[in-house]
């Protein structure tokens, strides 16, 4: 059986949605190590993303 492509994009988008949850709350808490820390793995994930639906899903949601 063939790997639905669309099942990885929604597991990769559903994983930066939770990056991005965690980095609020740390903020809230003031974990500012901890969200410096999310903040920039973000970025990293958003700069290494091949996938052009990725990519504009993940500008959309920060």
């Amino acid at each position: 059986m063939a790997k639905d492509p669309d099942e990885d994009v929604y597991k990769k988008y559903f994983c930066m949605n939770t990056l991005i949850k965690i980095k609020e709350w740390a903020k809230e808490k003031s974990l500012m190590k901890l969200y410096d820390d999310i903040s920039r793995s973000i970025n990293e994930i958003k700069m290494e993303e091949k996938d052009p639906l990725l990519q504009i899903r993940y500008s959309e949601i920060e």
